[in-house]
């Protein structure tokens, strides 16, 4: 990443203390967690600390007003005036930014994938074994997406489209969604929330798609 400065090798005292002292500070702008590290995002920094084997546990600076932070497994990415920045694990590509995006919205990290809105739609990269970051190339006006471990989904006018891995089903969307408002993935799981209430599926090994009764208001 030019022009951005990285710490973190040998400097495990200063990573206990880091995080104290950001969160007490205001200027927090996010926080993200990958699968063992975590990271906090200034304006013009990243706090990172934890699981450091690829660089995604350092302090990276030099950023001009940072407004989103997302972790994969061993990986980071940051929007920021001057466009994504992605530092972390990459032996799938995962960090290498594609060319050609332009006002970039926002972005999501999968195990070791990422995805970003750009004016032109959403467009993927990384680690591609279960056909992750295979883009549909039928979405409209999308309105957000979410990245599980190794599948994709996007919501859009039409609704929810996942695509991916679907061992556990879950890139099988159910077909009774109705006004869905957001969508979010785990590893191997889907959730929505529509109009009706909230809806999951996918591997459900401990329950995690078994949604309790609730009332939505």
């Amino acid at each position: 990443m030019k022009n951005r400065i990285y710490l973190g090798v040998g400097m495990l005292l200063l990573f206990c203390i880091l995080p104290k002292q950001a969160i007490a500070s205001n200027g927090v702008i996010g926080v993200t967690s990958g699968a063992g590290h975590s990271c906090i995002l200034k304006s013009d920094e990243a706090i990172c600390f934890g699981n450091n084997a690829y660089g995604q546990g350092s302090l990276v600076s030099g950023f001009k007003s940072a407004r989103q932070i997302v972790s994969g497994s061993s990986h980071n990415c940051v929007i920021d005036d001057d466009g994504l920045w992605c530092w972390g694990r990459s032996d799938s590509g995962q960090t290498d930014v594609p060319a050609g995006l332009k006002e970039v919205k926002t972005i999501a990290a999968g195990g070791d994938h990422t995805c970003a809105l750009d004016s032109g739609g959403v467009k993927c990269w990384g680690e591609n074994y279960s056909g992750q970051t295979n883009v549909p190339a039928n979405l409209k006006d999308i309105k957000a997406f979410a990245l599980g471990w190794d599948h994709t989904c996007a919501l859009d006018t039409a609704g929810v489209k996942c695509w991916g891995r679907n061992t556990y089903g879950q890139t099988k969307v159910p077909m009774d969604l109705k006004e869905v408002k957001a969508i979010v993935a785990g590893r191997n799981h889907t959730c929505a929330l529509d109009a009706v209430g909230v809806k999951c599926w996918g591997y459900n090994d401990s329950g995690q798609t078994n949604v309790p009764d609730l009332e939505i208001k």
